[in-house]
């Protein structure tokens, strides 16, 4: 660990006795700390391992974006630290935003990155901000869950519903189809019988 990496953590607070770094570090959770002015403070292993970007090659830096799009654009934790209108947010995520129920001022998405993974990933991410002993804003942080397989599920599931629904549907068409032949048989032979 170099020193720069360790003054970044070292501004980190103590959690319960333990550095808030240690813990990231041993989270399997990729998690990142950008400060006010969008750079990376913190870049914990998860993040190493899941998006193949070293924590040497993206602290200090503002390439948090790089593992997810082909040109710079914001990301959740950039939302946060600048506050972005609601338009702005629909604009970046559509409609696959929501604000956290127990977070303050924290968000989550979820979306596909066809960058990621041999066949692209679908992540769900989460970003709340991070303020300091005096109550202001310091940065923000951004963690990520890989839910493809949650997300292919559900597709293959509506496959089938889809296609359940597609077999009802000619089912009905032939049961309304025999049906009205069945109607016109009755109506033809009451007409005999008269």
């Amino acid at each position: 660990m170099n020193n720069t990496q360790s003054s970044n953590q070292d501004q980190c607070v103590d959690l319960m006795g333990i550095q808030l770094s240690q813990f990231l570090d041993h989270s399997h959770v990729p998690i990142f700390v950008i400060n006010k002015q969008h750079e990376i403070m913190y870049w914990n292993h998860a993040c190493e391992s899941f998006f193949g970007m070293s924590s040497q090659e993206m602290l200090h830096t503002k390439n948090h974006w790089k593992p997810f799009y082909e040109q710079q654009r914001p990301v959740l934790a950039d939302a946060i630290i600048d506050a972005l209108s609601k338009e702005k947010m629909i604009e970046l995520y559509s409609e696959d935003y929501q604000e956290s129920l127990t977070v303050n001022g924290a968000y989550e998405s979820k979306g596909f990155f066809s960058q990621l993974g041999k066949e692209g990933l679908w992540l769900r991410f989460v970003a709340a901000p991070l303020y300091n002993k005096a109550g202001e804003l310091f940065g923000a942080f951004e963690m990520f869950e890989d839910i493809t397989a949650q997300k292919k599920a559900e597709i293959s599931l509506k496959e089938i519903c889809d296609g359940n629904e597609n077999i009802f549907s000619l089912h009905a068409k032939d049961l309304s189809e025999k049906n009205k032949n069945l109607v016109s048989d009755l109506q033809f032979q009451m007409n005999i019988e008269l």
